[in-house]
């Protein structure tokens, strides 16, 4: 396959289109005069290249869309003419044994048109993990309520992480063919020094399309992210090492002093990172040694791989450490943050207006509104609802979680009472002892996990009578009469319209409404700080993993119910219904926060003392005593100092 026929193939990559078109004309003054250097005859070679290095540099660094006077083929989008011959003159310049050794197909060589020019890894892809951007996420601020450990990692099941990851291989085999090529200078250099051929991209005809080379960039990136990463005190040492200019000059006259680069980077992330990290550090120096020693830029660009992935991940580090540093902060003011939040939300035109509706429809009179609003999330979870109103918009995936673990009670008591019946039918008198019951739960519920076929009834039918049989001592095979009756009787608990469904569901939302009116009742008079520690305790004996059933439902639906009451409550389920904005006025925010008589939010942490709101008809006297856990949270929060604020003090640990 020719050239031609290579760079013609690469057109179906799906890669990133060639440099966008410029309006620039003509030919500049300093590529005429580095033509002419070049071909004045007796003039020394290595001046020469010096000069078209400089004037090649400046002519780079100008402006998109200064004037020039005439035409420059190079401003332009490249034709596929243009950079087949381009691709052309790099692979005689590399020669073919270099590329068979570096595994370099001919097609790849147009990745140095198509490729990204940044990294993969920049720091404009790592500022979501801002300190800024952290305490800024609502989402992220409302889930620390829910979770003891949260913490970012890479997202690496994303529908589109293969797509990024072709982008960043093209990306690094661009880089890989640079590096060669400044490899293969070098040994020009060394070998005869007056009659080196100067790069491609120094010596290409004005018809060439421009190749935008990626070290700079590259170290750009590195000296930028490491920036965000170190002390502050390190900044200017990482600037002066990092001086781009002095690196690409050394580059072009082949000086470049890649090992102590590295052996510098080495120590300064040593000094920075996480003791977990200092072995993939060592394994970055290793392998550019490695590449330098051989001359291998695939060696070589592994190595920087392996740069960019400690980078990201000691971003992913300090991001986790600050959001573990202010979680207490962040937790304690949850209830001011989402309300300032939303209300910002409404004045730019989100509508509320449904969950209001949602809300009326559920509401009694004489009943207190809190409790309204519980039975309401209670019949989201036990009816199955599809939609949720638009203010539960960050407590979707918790709501579709608590629906299907309602539904697997519901499977579950299916299976028990089958297993009951099964019992009565073979003799057995009395209520069967627990650790069958729970043996023979554990085991349909691995059948059904395991399962690919959507009807499992039988399979998990057959397995309650096989317990059954286990219990009562039957040693004979079980009677396909039993596997019958239980299958039927499965079946028809899954279908809404039967009666025996009717019939659990009944029974089972009955009993979750009143743990969960247990549970709101303790909740009510909780700051989130308390709620936290009340449902999720650090103590492992307590571990709210452990508690299964209609307990943990009922715990998760009620923590949700009150935390988003007392955030929504104040600001539109208790304003009267003229007071509620909809989309069509956008009012402005402040115009919003005195119809419902808040003020906005000073600072992110300003944090808001969360007592107990007044209700109309609640007897005290029903509340459960409160746990000891309460005293600690707030002797966590009395010994930390509040007037100074929390993004200095998270700088200052990094630093």
């Amino acid at each position: 396959m020719t050239i031609r026929q290579l760079a013609a193939a690469n057109v179906q990559h799906g890669l990133e289109p060639l440099p966008t078109k410029t309006q620039t004309q003509g030919i500049s003054h300093n590529e005429n005069s580095a033509l002419n250097v070049r071909n004045q005859p007796g003039l020394d070679n290595t001046s020469a290249t010096e000069h078209s290095v400089s004037l090649a540099r400046r002519t780079t660094d100008t402006e998109p869309g200064q004037p020039c006077s005439t035409t420059d083929i190079r401003n332009r989008t490249p034709k596929l003419e243009d950079t087949t011959m381009a691709c052309a003159r790099i692979e005689a310049y590399l020669e073919p044994e270099t590329l068979r050794r570096l595994q370099i197909p001919s097609i790849h060589l147009t990745y140095l048109w198509s490729a990204n020019i940044d990294p993969p890894v920049t720091v404009r892809s790592l500022s979501e993990l801002d300190l800024v951007r952290i305490i800024h996420d609502a989402k992220l601020r409302h889930d620390l309520n829910f979770e003891r450990e949260i913490s970012f990692r890479p997202n690496v099941d994303h529908p589109k992480c293969q797509q990024k990851e072709a982008i960043a291989n093209a990306y690094w085999e661009a880089l890989t063919i640079e590096f060669a090529l400044y490899i293969k200078y070098r040994h020009n250099l060394v070998s005869n020094r007056l009659s080196a051929p100067p790069l491609p991209w120094i010596s290409e005809p004005i018809n060439s399309p421009r190749l935008t080379m990626r070290l700079p960039r590259m170290f750009v990136t590195i000296r930028d992210v490491l920036k965000t990463l170190v002390p502050g005190s390190e900044c200017s040492a990482v600037d002066q090492r990092l001086d781009v200019d002095l690196l690409m000059q050394e580059l072009e006259n082949g000086v470049c002093d890649v090992k102590g680069l590295s052996n510098w980077l080495r120590q300064l992330l040593l000094g920075s990172c996480s003791p977990l990290r200092d072995t993939e550090v060592e394994k970055m120096a290793d392998i550019v040694h490695e590449g330098v020693d051989k001359d291998d830029a695939r060696i070589l660009v592994s190595g920087l791989k392996v740069l960019f992935g400690i980078l990201e991940i000691m971003k992913l580090d300090v991001a986790n450490h600050q959001i573990r540093y202010l979680r207490l902060l962040m937790v304690g003011d949850s209830i001011h943050f989402e309300q300032n939040a939303f209300l910002r939300r409404v004045s730019e035109g989100f509508d509320a207006r449904d969950a209001r509706d949602w809300f009326d429809y559920h509401s009694e009179e004489d009943v207190d509104g809190y409790i309204n609003f519980a039975r309401g999330v209670w019949d989201m979870v036990v009816g199955g609802r599809v939609g949720f109103p638009s203010t539960f918009c960050h407590d979707i995936e918790r709501l579709l979680m608590l629906q299907r673990d309602f539904r697997m009670e519901l499977f579950q008591e299916a299976c028990g009472q089958s297993f009951v019946d099964t019992l009565d039918e073979l003799g057995w008198t009395g209520t069967p002892p627990y650790e069958a019951y729970n043996m023979m739960l554990t085991r349909v519920l691995a059948i059904f996990n395991d399962s690919r076929d959507s009807d499992y009834n039988g399979e998990v039918a057959l397995e309650v009578v096989r317990e059954a049989y286990r219990l009562c001592n039957i040693t004979t095979l079980p009677d396909e009469r039993f596997v019958d009756a239980s299958r039927l009787y499965l079946k028809e608990a899954s279908k809404p319209t039967s009666s025996v469904f009717q019939r659990l569901h009944s029974r089972l939302s009955f009993a979750l409404a009143e743990l969960m009116d247990e549970e709101v009742e303790i909740l009510m008079d909780l700051t989130p700080l308390q709620m936290l520690d009340y449902l999720y305790p650090e103590s492992t004996d307590d571990n709210p993993s452990e508690v299964q059933g209609f307990a943990s439902i009922a715990r998760r639906t009620a923590h949700i119910a009150v935390l988003h009451w007392k955030v929504w409550g104040p600001i539109l389920y208790e304003q009267p219904s003229h007071n509620i904005p909809i989309t069509s006025e956008l009012p402005e925010r402040a115009d919003v926060l005195s119809r419902v008589g808040l003020t906005p939010h000073g600072t992110p942490f300003e944090l808001v003392e969360d007592g107990p709101r007044p209700r109309t008809s609640r007897d005290t006297s029903t509340l459960r005593p409160r746990t000891s856990r309460e005293s600690s949270t707030e002797a966590v929060l009395g010994s930390m100092d509040l007037s100074t604020k929390p993004t200095s003090s998270a700088n200052s640990e990094q630093e």
